[in-house]
């Protein structure tokens, strides 16, 4: 932030503003964390920056909902409804027209809340938005099943589950088979209803899901004694409170986790304000030392005068060729700090973080607490790789393959398995002992996940692999996308830009300067046996060095 201020960079300003109020919201301060995102707002609105300014007001948005602030909530939701119309964002359409509609179920309004969603399901049928699809069908289900209206719910569970089926979403079908289960008994449909329950249990076992399972059991168990079956209704109910000692046990472990979780972020708040008096002290200490050494060398300047004029042109040379050695140091040292600040931005930008939120509210939103966790948990370690890794010229080589394995599952999720990924490492590397620039293959495994399977629901594969080259790391990245010449053709969404290549080569530019290495990238168009195209390759030689 400090840093940012000083070169006067408003668009580096407001990405601080944002990813604090992102922290903020993580450790439960959300006064903190609107406050903010709404100074990140004002800046992106100030500075015209309609992209980035859509992302901050649903996130605006979702803590005023989160926080039970109904009213704000809707206000920055219409606002990024109407911003996103007028970037033709249909997918930031869908997501605000579904966080409207869970918003006026909170407020009762089950008119409203059915008629937002199905303005979001119109948006996400015509362009393919599959999750956002059947999470708007399957919470309007839940309304009409609030209303008692279980054959209208019915219908609309039997869409929402079509599409998990297509989506291979085992654990949204088990609980879409829940939901219909119920209806059906509340129909008075018990035989029906039995076979529906038996699915879910069967799926909620296949993947381990103990929430559902609860439910299914309960649900099985009503369903057979309805169906005057009260031997197997009694065995069922068994298993029902079987599971729920279970669901309550992993409840209080969580519990005990965000606990912990407080404990230790007061704990560090405690820590960063101790260091930053201790800097305070060395900065007044080194401004002293500064101003002691400027009025010595203003007395040894008058004597050198008083005594030999020629002196006085030795010092004025040697002055001057030291003043230039050091604007050269400062010139890359701000070039460094420029770089690096961008390429902090470029890792935790804006959009990677609304798509990282929107994905975990899809999951509450669809009572699928255990995913929601798994992700958040992941997306909070890649947010503290990051910011480590960035600060560093060099890391350690097992952290940079954390990161972008974290990077690499969380967009896997967020792609509906669109894609797999696959990371080698030979045998003689010994990954706990090397250490190499960061985030320099990050650019362009991105660029794989983001333009090498615009056209596939599956089977997309990333392959990654590290070998030691003539005393350098090779980094070799593959995809079996669709190449750099089809990519190229294809229309990218208005707003977005890229400046991943750019930085990767500043940044290696200014690391030949420093350290005299080169660093080589060759990219190669991947072939099939009848010259068409099959992929992309990208081959790195990377410094390296041993810890």
């Amino acid at each position: 932030m400090e840093i940012n201020q000083l070169i006067q960079d408003t668009e580096g300003i407001a990405s601080a503003y944002n990813n604090l109020g992102v922290l903020y919201f993580y450790m439960s301060d959300y006064k903190k964390s609107v406050d903010n995102l709404h100074k990140s707002a004002r800046i992106k609105e100030e500075n015209g920056d309609k992209s980035s300014l859509l992302s901050s007001y649903i996130n605006i948005g979702s803590i005023y909902q989160v926080s039970e602030n109904f009213d704000n909530a809707l206000v920055y939701y219409d606002k990024a409804l109407e911003l996103s119309q007028d970037l033709d964002d249909f997918y930031i359409q869908t997501s605000a027209l579904n966080n409207k509609a869970l918003v006026y179920q909170e407020l009762n309004k089950n008119a409203e809340a059915i008629a937002s969603f199905k303005q979001a399901i119109t948006i996400a049928r015509a362009h393919h938005f599959q999750r956002n699809l059947y999470v708007a069908l399957g919470n309007t289900g839940l309304i009409y099943a609030s209303e008692n209206k279980h054959t209208e719910a019915i219908k609309t569970y039997e869409q929402a589950l079509q599409l998990k089926k297509e989506s291979g979403d085992k654990r949204e079908m088990a609980k879409t088979l829940v939901n219909i289960g119920e209806s059906l008994l509340k129909l008075n449909k018990p035989q029906q209803a039995i076979v529906r329950f038996r699915e879910s249990l069967e799926l909620s076992k296949s993947i381990n899901d103990l929430y559902t399972q609860f439910e299914a059991s309960i649900g099985l168990s009503e369903a057979l004694k309805a169906s005057g079956k009260y031997r197997e209704a009694l065995r069922y109910y068994e298993l029902y409170s079987q599971t729920k000692d279970s669901v309550y046990d992993i409840e209080s472990r969580q519990e005990v986790a965000e606990l912990q979780t407080q404990y230790e972020t007061q704990k560090k708040e405690a820590q960063i304000k101790e260091l930053q008096q201790n800097q305070e002290i060395r900065d007044l200490r080194i401004q002293k030392q500064q101003s002691e050494i400027t009025n010595q060398r203003l007395i040894f300047g008058s004597i050198a005068i008083i005594l030999v004029f020629t002196i006085l042109i030795g010092i004025l040379i040697f002055s001057r060729y030291r003043l230039k050695q050091q604007n050269l140091r400062n010139k890359l040292e701000n070039k460094k700090i420029e770089i690096e600040q961008r390429l902090l931005r470029s890792q935790i930008n804006p959009h990677f973080i609304f798509n990282a939120l929107n994905s975990i509210q899809s999951f509450i939103a669809g009572n699928n607490t255990l995913s929601g966790l798994s992700y958040l948990s992941k997306f909070a370690r890649l947010m503290r790789l990051i910011l480590e890794n960035s600060r560093m010229p060099f890391v350690n080589l097992d952290a940079e393959i954390e990161s972008l394995k974290l990077n690499l599952e969380l967009e896997k999720m967020r792609f509906e398995g669109r894609f797999d990924f696959r990371i080698e490492i030979d045998d003689n590397i010994e990954t706990g002992f090397i250490e190499i620039p960061p985030m320099i293959a990050q650019t362009f495994v991105e660029n794989a996940v983001l333009h090498a399977f615009p056209d596939k629901l599956s089977g997309g594969l990333i392959e990654l692999k590290y070998e030691l080259k003539n005393e350098m790391l090779r980094c070799i990245i593959r995809d079996n996308g669709i190449g750099r010449e089809a990519s190229a053709k294809v229309k990218k969404p208005k707003g977005k830009s890229s400046l991943g290549m750019q930085l990767t080569t500043e940044r290696l530019e200014l690391m030949r300067q420093n350290t005299g290495q080169e660093v080589s990238i060759q990219i190669n168009d991947l072939k099939d046996n009848k010259g068409i195209a099959c992929g992309t390759e990208v081959i790195l030689d990377l410094p390296m060095q041993e810890d």
